[in-house]
């Protein structure tokens, strides 16, 4: 009985599952940096709506 050679997960995907996988991954990356900045524009305004001014 000959040994089967288990071929990698990569070589046995098809290539639009490849894409759409490195493209969901992308957007949800470019996302969370969105939320980020936001959220820190916001705290700038906060910050910039609180100072008293003399």
């Amino acid at each position: 009985m000959g040994k089967r050679k288990s071929s990698p997960w990569l070589a046995t995907t098809p290539i639009w599952m490849l894409s759409l996988l490195i493209m969901t991954n992308e957007f949800i990356y470019i996302h969370s940096i969105c939320d980020f900045f936001r959220c820190l524009t916001v705290y700038y305004d906060h910050l910039q709506r609180d100072k008293v001014v003399l």
